[in-house]
């Protein structure tokens, strides 16, 4: 203490000296007629001064309004003529004073609005034995930040309305902070020791500060600040509109009870260093970074605090063996619980809620050995995301109305979920993905969730023993190595063979068939489900006769071949039959309806699609890079974009026999850049009642379009390509052909048009157009037809109704 003394002592002779007898140089502001200095004149004028002076001069600065950015890199005084009237305005470009020099005193000014950046400072110190005396300090970015910067005196000044009023980081040691007065900031120290820091103010209470102290209690404080203490109590304070209410620094043994922060800018608690403290049932709210945070902590306890409209509700950094117990953290802007590298951690009976903005309920990055359970959590971006973290263990909580409900990503491996209720998430209420192995996923009950568990890139898992209602488990190829048994969906074994041969299906919720053969599933209900049926690798298997409704996915096929699926109703699917590098499957008599694809396929060849009802879906028939497949006689009414649409690489393609009505476009080929659409045939079919009959757009080239039926379609046809349009003899029944050529004759026994039909777009002609409807499509131009079929169709359902009840109420026809 004696030393100290000595020092500070020593720095107020040569701040004396420095003003009462300093060498004036002939070109300093004393000189200068004291005047207002407007904008024009005031730049550089001050560091003009400072580097035409020698150490140890006093430059006096008159009045004014300086729009300066100072560099002091010499031992003078700097003196201001009056505080308030001398001004150092920063013009948002950069620090006000930068300090680079020992010796240095700095008085009588106002330095504002240095603030580029949240940490620029009105003055910034990176020297020694400087002297900052009665100041205003106000607007800026940071006030006065002082770094590896000791025996420093802060006297008398005036700090306010910064993001962080003083700063002493990275060994800023043995300074004086005294008669300071700190309006809507404060003080943060870091990894700074043995400073002075007495009768100072802020928001007009008592800065706390104590360093070295042990067994207080501190009951009236507007900012506290504690460095190497033990057994201190903090309690019963209100603590807003500063910068950090209260800072624990290598500190032990402590307690913050009872206390209420509100709009603070960097945190409400922070503990730096510090273990075996108590934060106890306080109010924290609207900080404007994180509400607490824990960096290099252990075993402290964060318990029954409320913990809301904060930018982050807590922080755990390098911290370990700490419990989050019983809090309600609530509409904060990004993470409600934030980990990083931190283990062996309990996060317990908290409500964690509303936390948005893309952000977690609670979230792990590199964490080990994590305990969370019976926690609510609910309304979050996502309720618990893990990434790079493994070995954690989750039971008990509830976890619902989250955009998703829980992810273990990137790696996260041997972690455990076990007997949470994960309902009602938006997308997924379990997901996994990206190389994430090992982890078990048991005895969960997921309700409601769009896919209950949804497996990507990630292998060697063990799934037993949940169960599922209304959503179930949903796998890419990539995930077929996990070890899924004894689960449920809607009360019914979810099903998932592997490498199996010749089995029959009687009874399943949903079903997964892995590199099997000669599968049969039928009279099924496999509905309100992420998928129906999925099959990878699965060859010469039947899906017949079953009920598929309201699924993500209702037939999921990868790389399967020889299979059929016949009779099925698929209703209310996202998607209701879909195909990827699946070759000479057989689609048939099936009733396909209000999905967004009817069939989707991908790289699929040689698939036949016949006998279908394809209703009311948003694109019917969907095709991208598809060869060789057999679209014939199918039903594809009302689906609201495409009834059939074919894409790039989709080549040698035939759709003969179709009836296709009521679309916005009936038919669509479309290429991409050099991606062609080409060689496809579209014959004896019938278009009607679409708003378009058939578009050929965007390198679609060399398909043939005749013998087709074109009805009452608000427009026929688009081309602006190079396709045919007969077939040299006959060509296509255009409906609107009087009207657009009144003058026309017919060619006697020919049964066309002497006059080709125009096609809208380009240059494309049908030379050959029909007289009447080509007889070898089913015609659906009358009433009588019309009803004929709609009568088929409904007996066809009937022999089905025993089976299907549904059936009763699904159809609209007319």
């Amino acid at each position: 203490m004696k030393n100290k003394l000595i020092i500070k002592g020593l720095a107020l002779v040569i701040f004396l000296l420095f003003t009462l007898t300093a060498v004036i140089p002939q070109t300093i502001g004393l000189k200068i007629e004291k005047v207002n200095l407007n904008l024009s004149k005031s730049r550089g004028y001050i560091q003009d001064l400072i580097d035409n002076a020698s150490d140890g001069d006093a430059i006096y600065i008159p009045s004014g309004v300086y729009h300066e950015n100072i560099v002091i890199n010499k031992s003078i005084s700097l003196i201001g003529e009056n505080k308030y009237t001398t001004i150092i305005n920063g013009s948002r470009n950069g620090t006000g004073i930068l300090v680079n020099a020992d010796w240095v005193n700095i008085s009588g000014f106002s330095i504002e609005y240095c603030d580029d950046s949240n940490t620029t400072a009105g003055i910034n110190i990176l020297s020694n034995y400087n002297i900052i005396i009665e100041n205003n300090i106000i607007n800026n970015g940071y006030g006065i930040v002082f770094e590896s910067s000791s025996y420093n005196y802060i006297l008398n000044n005036v700090i306010s309305k910064s993001r962080l009023g003083v700063f002493l980081y990275n060994n800023s040691n043995y300074n004086k902070l005294s008669g300071n007065t700190f309006y809507n900031n404060g003080l943060f120290v870091y990894q700074s020791y043995n400073n002075i820091v007495e009768n100072n103010t802020v928001n007009d209470k008592p800065l706390v500060y104590l360093e070295g102290e042990s067994e207080k209690v501190i009951l009236d404080a507007g900012q506290v600040i504690l460095s190497s203490c033990d057994d201190i109590t903090i309690e019963n304070l209100n603590l807003s509109d500063i910068d950090v209410g209260i800072e624990l620094f290598n500190t032990n043994n402590s307690k913050i009870i009872g206390s209420e922060f509100s709009n603070n800018k960097f945190f409400n608690i922070v503990v730096f260093h510090s273990n075996n403290n108590t934060i106890l049932n306080n109010d924290l709210s609207l900080c404007r970074f994180t509400c607490i945070g824990l960096e290099y902590s252990d075993t402290n306890t964060i318990i029954a605090n409320n913990i809301s409209n904060n930018y982050e509700g807590i922080e755990l950094y390098n911290s370990n063996f700490n419990t989050i117990k019983g809090n309600k953290i609530l509409n904060n802007r990004y993470e409600g619980v934030d980990l990083v590298d931190s283990n062996r951690n309990v996060i317990s009976e908290n409500i964690i809620s509303s936390n948005y903005n893309n952000s977690e309920g609670i979230s792990f990055f590199d964490c080990y050995f994590n305990y969370i359970s019976n926690n609510f959590i609910s309304k979050n971006d996502d309720g618990i995301r893990l990434h790079y973290s493994s070995f954690n263990e989750i039971y008990y909580n509830n976890i619902s109305n989250n955009n998703k409900g829980l992810g273990l990503g990137y790696h996260c491996n041997n972690n455990t979920i076990d007997s949470n209720y994960i309902s009602s998430n938006y997308e997924n209420g379990i997901q996994i993905y990206l190389l994430s192995k090992n982890n078990s996923i048991s005895n969960n009950i997921l309700s409601e969730n769009i896919d209950g568990l949804y497996i990507y890139n990630s292998e060697n898992n063990i799934i037993s023993n949940n169960s599922f209602f209304n959503d179930g488990l949903y796998i890419t190829s990539e995930s077929i190595e996990n070890n899924v048994q004894n689960n449920e969906v809607n009360g019914k074994p979810l099903i998932f063979l592997k490498d199996e041969s010749d089995v029959t299906i009687d009874t399943a919720g949903q079903i997964f068939l892995i590199n099997c053969d000669n599968i049969n599933i039928q009279n099924q209900d496999l509905s309100n489900t992420a998928i129906g049926v999925w099959m990878f690798g699965t060859n010469n298997s039947q899906i017949l006769r079953n009920s598929i409704m309201n699924n993500r996915d209702g037939i999921y096929l990868e790389k399967a071949y020889n299979n059929n699926i016949i009779e099925n109703i698929l209703l209310e699917n996202i998607r209701s039959i879909t195909f990827i590098n699946s070759e000479r499957n057989k689609i048939k008599n099936n009733f396909i309806s209000k999905g967004i694809n009817g069939i989707l396929s991908y790289s699929s060849d040689n698939n036949s699609i016949m006998d279908n009802h394809i209703l009311k879906n948003v694109d019917g028939i969907f095709f991208s890079s598809c060869k060789n497949n057999n679209i014939s006689s199918n039903n594809i009414s009302g689906n609201d974009d495409n009834g059939i649409v074919i894409l790039k690489d989709s080549s040698e393609n035939t759709l003969i026999g179709n009836n296709v009505s009521l679309n916005s476009c009936g038919i669509k080929l479309s290429g991409e850049d050099r991606h062609l659409c080409k060689y496809n045939k579209i014959i004896d079919n019938n278009i009607f009642d679409n708003s378009l009959g058939i578009e050929l757009v965007n390198q679609a080239y060399y398909n043939s379009i005749f013998h087709n039926n074109f009805i009452n379609n608000s427009q026929n046809a688009f081309d602006d390509l190079n396709n045919s349009w007969d077939d040299g003899k006959y060509g296509n029944y255009w409906s609107d052909y009087t009207a657009k050529y009144p003058d026309a004759k017919k060619l006697p026994f020919k049964g066309i048009w002497d006059t080709p039909y125009e096609i809208d777009g380009g240059q494309n002609k049908d030379n050959y157009p029909l007289i009447n409807q080509w007889p070898k499509s089913r015609s659906s131009n009358t009433l009588e037809t019309r009803l004929t079929f709609n009568n088929l169709f409904l007996l066809l359902f009937e022999r089905l109704s025993n089976i299907f009840p549904i059936l009763r109420y699904i159809l609209r026809f007319g």
